[in-house]
């Protein structure tokens, strides 16, 4: 099938069949599977606070909002168990620049906890054992900065200055891009 409009695609690459999950009037971006194949969290939206984060039931293609309009929720990120989902938010809606840190919210949307407050911050990704985030952050005003920070305790400290975009490797080990 072809794209109708915005929304998530699952593609076979052997057939390169495509089958269209979403039908949405925005872009969908960031489409990231669940650990265990059933659902696939995406943003709709740009980086404004019109956007909102989303998860589509691979299966029957029910959709389920987890964050509201006025949030600017970006950049969510599966634990590896997939109980928690972790996020980018800015609950003052002036876009990303004013981003209030990385939130952590059950896998349905409930339970919010903040866990990076009040700094613009971006990217997380789960340690592959789901005790600690990296992400990228503005540090005095100046962009950008990689950190870790304990899932359990909320500790954060420095990994690299003017690194963006994490990656583990393993529990120990990051990938950082540098612009």
């Amino acid at each position: 099938g072809g794209i109708t409009d915005g929304g998530v695609f699952v593609v076979d690459v052997v057939t390169s069949r495509s089958r269209q999950l979403t039908h949405e009037s925005a872009d969908a971006a960031n489409p990231a599977w669940s650990p265990d194949g059933t659902e696939i969290l995406y943003r709709v939206g740009g980086t404004s606070a019109d956007s909102v984060l989303r998860l589509v039931d691979v299966s029957t293609g029910e959709v389920t909002q987890l964050t509201d309009v006025g949030e600017a929720a970006a950049d969510g990120a599966w634990s590896p168990d997939g109980s928690t989902i972790a996020f980018a938010l800015d609950v003052v809606g002036g876009g990303f620049d004013d981003s209030h840190g990385i939130v952590l919210m059950d896998a349905d949307g409930g339970s919010r906890r903040v866990l990076v407050p009040d700094v613009p911050s971006w990217g997380p990704v789960w340690s592959p054992d789901g005790t600690r985030i990296a992400y990228f952050a503005e540090d005095d005003g100046s962009c950008c900065n990689t950190y870790v920070v304990d899932v359990a305790s909320g500790e954060t400290r420095p990994v690299e200055s003017g690194g963006l975009f994490p990656t583990w490797l393993d529990n120990n080990t990051l990938l950082i891009e540098f612009p």
